[in-house]
This record gives structure tokens, C-alpha cells and sequence, in this order.
């Protein structure tokens, strides 16, 4: 480890600038009762100091001011990150020429060195280099290290230790290299450690691994408490890349509250390998602290700087900024801002591309970084965005960091001409509703019930998840603030068997071959069974469209026992698993758990696989050929565990946070997609069970059931949706692929959880046209009738309001 010296306010703190004027008693100085030859000869070295400081400084303006340009465009990286090296080295070597004392000293080895009258003009000359330079670290995003541990020497973790849940640990020439193979693999660092806690701080690491997955960084000021004082409050959490590439990851923890650091430890993922070349603690150089938000791009910079991989160039226009990766930003300078009244941030800005920009922010009440997601207008053309943050709890009392991502769209250029704060919002905000409806049929004639189906199908087994969640006005009434997300049946009234018959024909007239029921049992109890039980069970059309459980058993802890999963078993057997309709898998029913942890966690992992004996054992006897037992997991390491439990397969209800790009509350459902493809290789590979069925997502945005400020997919649309089941279709197609050719996507109707493919109001029957176009070999011209067209419905509840 190597530990540099604290920086506060960087770069003037920083290596080059650490010598104060020297005091005028020290060893080795002239005093009073010097001679006059000595006050003579200190006289003429100053004289020749300050001609030479004067030189320094005609050179460093020019160098900073030449006519073309700046000298944020003269320098490198390398340039700014090794210029404290050179300058220190630089002016030590002239200390030395000028007083013989520090000359022999330094030729010596020692490190006490005698004072001389260069060092007050040398002292000034680092502090005017620092400030002449300062527009050029900023531009750079260049950093200072205060703490270091790079793992380049075998055998040598630098004071990290791994638990019990990472195996393999060992220290290279290349890295320090760990497999996670539990399901809380953690690396601690148990030296002593005390950092100077501010909001300017980075932690970086350089790592690769084989799959996707978020590392959290945990951090503390102090030792005590029941984990040593780490808390889930105190968290930065990262993503990275499972790509198999060296990638070097920065993030802000904003841990400025703590004081100092004193514990630090990384958690990594389960089921994926890592190798970690280095990581630090390094300082971002700060300008002067600013009372007040009020930024005018089209003055110049404003002292704003890079952070990540962003870069910018300011000129009358204002700030033109491009971010070559998603973590990137730009972040204006300190700042100390009461924020109590002020909750409008004024954003005026042009963007080319992308959706969605992003304001990240620290203050000094709440720990870590914060993110505000807002709308983008990538029209070229500057837009004001009055950005309303009186509902986000974190802000509130003193703005220490503000930061702006101003577009989603990876290396496209954008415009900031302006920031700044208000009280109020200066335009009341403009309601814009979009939508896509596909023009119905006009009534050509009146039947008398649901027309008969005409199914189409190819060689998949598609399924659906369905939430047998909307039987009341009041489920509905939390969706009607959505009208995008009206159904074309209207809010209807789910468990009427007319109902459910226009459900299965449009499923099965698109290549849908199965509804998995979300279906709920705990120490006996059900709930939601009306779709099932009164409305497909007693519609016309059931034996066209098979069905399966999907037990969502997400109880209290302690409601697992070997005696209940022996007393659901038999009321499968004799609801479920005998009707014809009913999904099979080898000969077996299939039946999918929602949440195989809670039986781990009632049972034990060899209570588990003995309940799960029994439950064969109770189908076999029953006359079936046993049961065909599917986990829902999130990871390669989860997977492996489960199936020690007696799993036959694992798949997934929904992974709506891969590829997390800052943690904010909206992500773009362009970049779950390719996500998707490489969560099905890894957990594929690494998997000894079959991932199947293949999970697919039909989007998320669950702020319905959760309010505003929990997690968007923005962007779904049915052509994204197709690519999506085109990688589905591709994959399942490899030669190496396992089991049946299965997907299972999320949801037919999960309104409140915004991944719905049921037919409604924003994109008509497009979701389900994508499925009838990839999976089956159906020709693409067909009608899709729908109640309205043949005088049927309405399906309503009483009025939603």
C-alpha cells in the first residue's frame, strides 16, 4: 500500500505545493547575529530567486495563454499525472544549487533538510504553478492518490483478506485473482487506515471479470458495531463489465459525513471470477468553494471539471461536452448552498441524441451520490429544463456537489449553456401525452361471443407470466394515472370466462403456447386464484392455451417446512397437475418458485433437496412421472447452488437492474436487451442445471405500485421488443443449447410493474405481432379483431377514478 499525503484542496495542496514559507529561526538559516558577508550573499540569492520566479511565471503565462489555444489542449494524461513528480524534482534540484547545506544533505540520503533562502520564493513559485495549471487538471480529470494498493507482487494482498465465500485467492504479477463461489464473497482491508473524508474523493479499481454483475464498495468511520461498523447505509455501489477486459471503474462514495475513513472492504458478486491489478483512494483537484449556483457556460468554464471518461471544450456557445461511457459526467466546482428553498434547478441545454439526462448531487445530510433523471428534447436545439426536486428527500440543507450528465446517448456531443438555481418553477410544467393507437375495425357485425381462435405456432414453447392481480376497482385505480397502459379490454373485470377467452385468443393468434400463473400458497392459505380457477378453467377456449404454476412464494421467514411442501404438492396433484392443459417438461408438471431462497433459508440446502424427494415421491405415487422443479435466480452462483438443492432447471421472473448505468431511478430499456443476452451465457456456462425457460422482459416501470422514485426502463417499444426475442430465438437455436427450445417472458399483464404485452392503449397489439413474427412462420398480414369491432364489452369495473 501506498499512502500519500492528504489533500484537501487539490492541486494546491498537492505534492508540488506542500512547503510553506520557511520560519525565520530554523537550523541552517541566517539570523540576526549573522555576519554582513552572509546577509550579503542571501541578499544577492534572493535577488536572483525572484528574477528567476519572475521568468517562471512570464514562461507559465505564456504557456497557458498561447495565441491558438489553451493548455488544456497542449497536455496529456500522462503530462498532468507525473508533473508533480517532475516539478518537485525540479525545484529540489535548484534549492540544492543554491544552498550547498541542502546539497550534501540530499547527497547523503538525509530527509531533514536544512532550510535557504531559495525556499520562500520556491514555496510561491509551486502555489503560482498549482494555480496556473488548475483550468488544465480540471479539464483533464486528473486526481491525486492518497491511498493505493496495487497487487503486482505474488503473493502480496496489501493488507486485503477474502472470507470464506471467495476461493483461489491469490496475489500475481497479474492481479489479485479471486472466484466468488458464495453467496457473500467479500475482500476486507484489515491494515490501519485514516482518511480525510470529502465530497471530492474517487475510489478506483481496475479489474476484469467473466460476468456482468455490481461490486459495492463499504466504508466506515469507525469500528464498532455489530459488522465492525459497516452498515448498508454506507455503501458505492459500481457496475462491471463480464466481458473478460481490464476496465478501470470510478465512483463518488460522497462520504464527506464520516470525517475519516477508517474501514474499508469490496464486496463482489457470486458465480463469476475476478482479477484485480490495483485500487485507490485518489483527490479530484477542487477550485475555490462557490455560495451560489449560478453558472453562464457561454463566460467559459466556470471551473467545472471531467470526471470518468467525459471531455469538454468551452466556448462562446457554452460547454460542449461528450461522455465516451455511461459513467461519466461533468461536475461543477465545491459548493456550500443552503437548498431548503431552493428546489428548482434551471438546466438550458442542446442535445443531438439520447433520452434522458441526468443531475447527480451530494449534500451534507445524506451519505452517497444522488441521481435525478429528466426527459431529454434531442432536437439540436436548446431547451430550458426547469428540474422540480421538492419531492426528493435528499434534498434538503447544504449542496456540497453538483454533477450533470446531460444526455444517455454514448459519445454524443452535447451543449450546457447554463445552470442555476430557483425558488419556484419559472414555467408551469406542459402535460404531452403520446400514443400509438391502432385503428379498430368499425362494427361490421354482432356476434354473439368471442370468435373462435385460429392459433399459430412454430417449433418454441413461448410462455407468459400472468398476475391474477385486477379483479377490483382498486388495483385498477393505481393504474389509471397511466392511461398509456389502459388495456384494450378496458379496466376489465378479470375472472369473467369471457374475459379470459379474448386473452387466450390473442395469445394463441401470436404464437403464445402457455400462461404461467403467478399463484400463491403459504402454510395453507391462497389468494388470486380467480383467473385461474373461475376464469380459465371455465372459459371456452382453455384447451387451446396450457398453463403452469408459478408458486410465488414470497412469505414471512419461517412458513417452510417439509410437512407443508409434502400438503401443497397433493393440492397440485389434485387441481392442477391431471388436467390436460397442464405444462409438461420430460413427462413432468412443471412448476416454477418464485423464491427458492425462502425454502434455503427455512430448510436448509439438505432440507430442501429431501422436501423436494418427497414431493416427487407424492406425484409418482399419484401416477405422474414426477415434477419438474424450475428456480428463479439472478446469478451464475445462485444457480449452482440450487441445483446441489435437486432443481431440474433455473430460470427468472425478471432482472430489471442489469447493466445499471449510475443507479438512478431511469435506465433505458435499449441497454437491458443486449444485458439479457449476456446474463443467459453466463449463467448458461457456469450453470450444471439447464437455464430454461429462457427469461425474456417485456420492460419495467413499477412506479404504480412503488411511487416515483423507484426504477424505469424508459424507451420500450415493440422493435426493441423484437430484437429481444430475436436474441432469445438465436441463442435457443446454438448447438449447445440445453433442454427444450422454451422461453417464458414477463408479463402478460403486470400493469403495476409497467412489463405488460397484453394489447393497450400506447402500442396496440405490437408486442404480441413481435412474438408472432420471430417465433412462428405465420404470414405477417392478419387482423386482430377485438371486442369493440363485433359489438362485445364493455368488460369494465365500475368507474376508475
Amino acid at each position: 500500500m501506498r499512502i500519500g499525503a492528504p489533500i484537501t484542496n487539490a492541486p494546491t495542496s498537492a505534492a508540488w505545493s506542500n512547503t510553506d514559507t520557511p520560519k525565520q529561526d530554523h537550523p541552517g538559516r541566517s539570523t540576526a547575529n549573522d555576519s554582513r558577508r552572509g546577509l550579503s550573499m542571501a541578499s544577492k540569492r534572493n535577488t536572483r530567486w525572484r528574477g528567476l520566479e519572475f521568468k517562471i511565471f512570464t514562461s507559465a503565462a505564456k504557456l497557458y495563454f498561447p495565441p491558438s489555444g489553451s493548455i488544456a489542449r497542449m497536455t496529456g494524461r500522462w503530462f498532468i499525472s507525473n508533473l508533480g513528480k517532475v516539478a518537485d524534482e525540479f525545484f529540489q534540484g535548484l534549492a540544492a544549487q543554491s544552498c550547498p547545506s541542502r546539497k550534501a544533505r540530499l547527497e547523503t540520503g538525509g530527509v531533514d533538510l536544512p532550510l535557504c533562502a531559495a525556499d520562500g520564493t520556491i514555496a510561491r513559485m509551486k502555489k503560482l504553478l498549482a494555480v496556473l495549471l488548475l483550468p488544465a487538471l480540471l479539464h483533464t480529470g486528473w486526481a491525486a492518490t492518497l491511498v493505493e494498493w496495487k497487487f503486482n507482487k505474488p503473493g502480496d494482498l496489501q493488507g486485503w483478506r477474502p472470507n470464506g465465500h471467495l476461493t483461489n485467492t491469490v496475489a500475481t504479477g497479474a492481479g489479485l485473482v479471486v472466484e466468488a463461489n458464495g453467496v457473500n464473497p467479500i475482500l476486507e482491508y484489515r491494515g490501519a487506515l485514516a482518511i480525510p473524508a470529502t465530497n471530492f474523493q474517487q475510489i478506483e479499481v481496475r479489474l476484469k471479470t467473466d460476468y456482468d454483475g455490481v461490486v459495492v464498495f463499504y466504508w466506515s468511520n469507525t469500528t464498532s458495531g455489530r459488522y465492525g461498523g459497516f452498515t448498508p447505509e454506507k455503501i458505492t455501489r459500481c457496475h462491471v463489465r463480464g466481458d473478460g477486459q481490464w476496465h478501470t471503474y470510478r465512483v463518488l462514495p460522497c462520504w464527506q459525513a464520516e470525517g475519516k475513513i477508517v474501514r474499508l472492504r469490496l464486496d463482489l458478486y457470486n458465480g463469476a471470477n475476478f482479477a484485480v491489478d490495483f485500487l485507490r483512494i485518489t483527490a479530484l483537484p477542487t477550485a475555490p468553494e462557490v455560495q451560489a449556483v449560478n453558472f453562464d457556460f457561454t463566460q467559459g468554464a466556470q471551473e467545472w471539471q471531467a470526471v470518468g471518461s467525459a471531455t469538454w471544450q468551452a466556448d462562446t456557445t457554452g460547454l460542449n461536452v461528450t461522455l465516451a461511457d455511461s459513467d461519466a459526467f461533468v461536475l461543477a466546482p465545491p459548493l456550500s448552498v443552503q437548498i431548503t428553498t431552493q428546489t428548482v434547478v434551471s438546466v438550458r441545454m442542446a442535445a443531438t441524441q439520447g433520452a434522458r439526462g441526468t443531475l447527480c448531487y451530494a449534500t451534507e445530510r445524506a451519505r452517497g451520490l444522488h441521481y435525478f433523471t429528466f426527459p431529454l428534447e434531442a432536437d439540436g436545439r436548446e431547451h430550458t429544463y426547469s428540474l422540480d426536486l421538492r419531492n426528493e428527500k435528499n434534498w434538503r440543507g447544504r449542496l456540497l456537489l453538483l454533477g450533470l450528465q446531460p444526455t444517455d446517448a454514448v459519445g454524443a456531443a452535447a451543449r450546457v449553456c447554463a445552470v442555476h438555481f430557483r425558488d419556484a418553477p419559472k414555467n408551469p410544467p406542459t402535460a404531452q401525452e403520446v400514443m400509438a393507437v391502432p385503428d379498430t375495425k368499425p362494427v361490421v357485425a354482432r356476434a354473439d361471443y368471442v370468435p373462435e381462435p385460429q392459433p399459430v405456432r412454430g417449433p418454441y414453447e413461448v410462455g407468459v407470466y400472468y398476475f391474477p392481480g385486477w379483479n377490483t376497482n382498486t388495483s385498477w385505480q393505481r393504474i389509471a394515472p397511466f392511461p398509456e397502459r389502459r388495456p384494450t379490454l378496458g379496466w376489465y373485470r378479470e375472472g369473467d370466462p369471457e374475459v379470459a377467452d379474448w386473452h387466450i385468443k390473442w395469445a394463441v393468434e401470436h404464437g403464445i403456447t402457455f400462461f404461467a400463473y403467478d399463484w400463491y400458497w403459504s402454510k395453507g392459505q391462497r389468494q388470486l386464484e380467480h383467473a385461474l380457477h373461475e376464469g380459465y378453467f371455465k372459459s371456452r377456449y382453455h384447451h387451446l392455451l396450457k398453463f403452469c404454476l408459478l408458486w410465488a412464494n414470497h412469505n414471512p421467514p419461517h412458513t417452510s417446512s417439509l410437512a407443508d411442501c409434502i400438503e401443497v404438492t397433493r393440492y397440485w396433484i389434485e387441481n392442477y397437475f391431471r388436467r390436460p392443459e397442464h405444462v409438461q417438461v420430460d413427462g413432468k408438471p412443471m412448476v416454477i418458485i418464485f423464491s427458492p431462497h425462502r425454502l434455503t433459508e427455512d430448510l436448509g440446502a439438505d432440507g430442501v433437496k429431501a422436501a423436494f424427494t418427497a414431493m416427487r415421491a407424492e406425484c409418482r405415487a399419484a401416477g405422474l412421472q414426477g415434477l419438474y422443479l424450475v428456480a428463479c435466480v439472478n446469478s451464475p452462483g445462485e444457480a449452482r447452488l440450487h441445483a446441489t438443492e435437486g432443481y431440474d432447471s433455473v430460470t427468472a421472473y425478471n432482472w430489471p437492474r442489469l447493466n445499471e448505468r449510475n443507479f438512478g431511478q431511469y435506465e433505458s430499456y435499449a441497454s437491458l436487451v443486449p444485458a439479457y443476452l449476456r446474463q443467459w451465457m453466463h449463467i448458461d456456462e457456469k450453470s450444471p442445471i439447464p437455464l430454461l425457460p429462457l427469461p425474456l422482459s417485456g420492460g419495467w416501470d413499477s412506479r404504480p405500485w412503488h411511487g416515483e422514485d423507484h426504477m424505469v426502463r424508459y424507451g420500450r417499444t415493440p422493435e426493441l421488443f423484437k430484437q429481444h426475442l430475436t436474441d432469445a430465438k438465436n441463442f435457443l437455436q446454438q448447438p449447445a443449447a440445453r433442454g427444450a427450445k422454451m422461453v417464458l417472458i414477463e408479463a402478460w399483464n403486470e400493469w403495476g410493474e409497467g412489463s405488460y404485452i397484453e394489447p393497450h392503449r400506447e402500442f396496440g397489439f405490437g408486442y404480441l405481432d413481435a412474438i408472432r413474427d420471430v417465433f412462428t412462420s405465420a404470414p405477417p398480414p392478419h387482423h386482430d379483431a377485438t371486442p369493440a369491432e363485433v359489438g362485445l364489452g364493455p368488460y369494465d369495473l365500475p368507474v376508475v377514478r
